[in-house]
Formats: C-alpha cells, structure tokens, sequence
C-alpha cells in the first residue's frame, strides 16, 4: 500500500534556491507500519491529479512550515505549498482517500473547513515546542487509549483554538490548560488531524497507530460516536 506525503519548503544557504524536504523520520516510520511512502511536490501543475496517478490507499499532511504569518517570528510561511496541500486536500475529499493530518497538517484541514488559525502560541500557559504534554481525549477515543488522558510528544508554535474550529469538524483532543485542538476529525469523512508528531519518538506511539490503522481500515469510524 502507499501513502502519499506532503513535504516542507526550505531554503538553500546564501543563494536563493527552494527545496522540497521531509524528514528521515517519515519514511521509517512508513516502513514500520508497512507502507511505501510517496512523497508529492510543491512545484507541480496538478498535485491531485499526480497523487491519483500513484495509486495512492492514504495521504499524510505533515509538518513543517507556518500556515499563518506571524510578526513575531520569522516568517516560515510558504504559499506553494498551502496550493498544494488543498489541491491534494480536495483530491483526497473527492476520491475518498483517508487522510491523516500531522501538525501544520492540522492546521491545513482546520484552515480547509473555513476555521481559524492562530499565528502565534508563545502566550500561553502551556509549553508547546519541543516537550511531552498532557492532551485530554474525548471519549470515543478515551476508550480507544484506555485512558481519558496521554501525552504526547509537542512541535508547533501555531495552533487553532477550541472556538476557532470548523463547523464540519469535532473536535478529539484537547489541551485543557490553553483551550487548544490537539485533535480533529471531519465529522462524514475520512480524515484525521493530531496537533502531535506520530513520526517522532513519542509517548503516544501505540495510540498512535491504532488511529492510522482504523482509518485506513474502516474509513471515519467516529461517526456514530461522536
């Protein structure tokens, strides 16, 4: 089976030169839940009609890159790729590929929906870059983990607000301390957004997978829990 991932855009060093990348950490842990990773371009005239082309079971919006400009950091946006991950985005949406958010990639199906994304975090009570943290499940997925709490691993200094959701997305996943979305789910289809990093070593890996697994396997098998 293959999965389609999203990439970042970066820079070269000293000359002007845009990049596509992904990190290693994608591509095994690809290879550990069994499938081959595809990574999709920014540059393309047509990224759905590409990622259709590959035979694609699932698509993975990944991290990296701010959907929002910030005025108090440097600006990490990156245009091309927002066009390419909503091109995929609708693709997916009308070929009925599940998709598993990640992150910025939470961000995009909040931003997708008509929901909203806050620029910048560094306000809050709680520490979201580069630590473990406590996220609060609802409880269709308390019983999934077995438990009403995990932690789980955080990289990302963008977020959307509980208030701030889209109308056709439920929310998941909460850190209660901030009122933010740690996880979002569309309410008919098969897509699937954590603020968290499953591709890093993380506390959560085993819940981790169930959740790919299942919407891979069954679809949006939240529907008649929520």
């Amino acid at each position: 089976m293959r999965i389609a991932l999203s990439m970042r855009i970066t820079n070269a060093i000293g000359y002007h030169e845009p990049r596509d990348s992904i990190s290693h950490d994608w591509i095994e842990w690809s290879k550990r839940m069994g499938y081959i990773a595809c990574p999709i371009p920014n540059s393309l005239d047509d990224p759905g009609a590409y990622m259709s082309a590959l035979n694609i079971n699932a698509l993975v919006l990944t991290g990296g890159n701010n959907i929002v400009r910030s005025a108090h950091k440097n600006d990490d946006t990156a245009p091309q790729r927002d066009n390419t991950e909503f091109s995929l985005l609708a693709t997916a949406i009308a070929t009925g590929v599940p998709v598993f958010a990640v992150c910025r990639g939470l961000h995009v199906v909040n931003s997708y929906f008509g929901g909203e994304v806050i620029a910048d975090i560094s306000h809050t009570p709680v520490n979201h870059t580069a630590v473990d943290h406590t996220v609060h499940l609802s409880a269709p997925f308390a019983r999934m983990a077995n438990e009403s709490e995990i932690q789980t691993n955080s990289f990302h200094n963008q977020a959307v607000a509980l208030d701030g959701v889209a109308k056709d997305l439920s929310i998941i996943a909460t850190s209660k301390a901030d009122s933010l979305a740690e996880g979002l789910v569309h309410r008919k289809l098969p897509i699937l957004a954590v603020q968290w990093h499953p591709e890093r070593p993380n506390p959560s890996a085993v819940f981790d997978s169930i959740l790919f697994d299942r919407l891979l396997s069954e679809g949006p098998f939240w529907q008649n829990t929520l």
